[in-house]
């Protein structure tokens, strides 16, 4: 009888540790996919912010009203910066 019982428990214990580890996975992919969902909201709320400026404004920021897509996905990491901007004549001063 006590072979059976230890058997049962080392099966239940062995249940329970899978069942652990399942719902570890699906919390991180939760994780993930909320972060994900966290992001594309910041970058959809710069995008409407970028576009409600005029075009002079977005000259001043070095940008036409074409690349604030990009911009707004470049400043959320959604996309591989692509462009680089340098103030006065030294390549270092600026953004990169």
């Amino acid at each position: 009888m006590r072979t059976f019982i230890q058997a049962l428990a080392t099966g239940v214990r062995r249940s329970i540790t899978t069942q652990l580890q399942r719902l570890d996975v699906a919390m991180s992919r939760l994780r993930t996919a909320s972060a994900g969902a966290q992001r594309r909201r910041h970058q959809a709320s710069t995008f409407r912010r970028l576009a409600e400026l005029d075009d002079a404004m977005l000259r001043d920021l070095g940008m036409t009203r074409a690349e604030i897509g990009s911009v707004a996905a470049e400043a959320h990491a959604a996309a591989v910066h692509t462009r680089m901007r340098t103030v006065g004549s030294t390549a270092t001063a600026g953004w990169s």
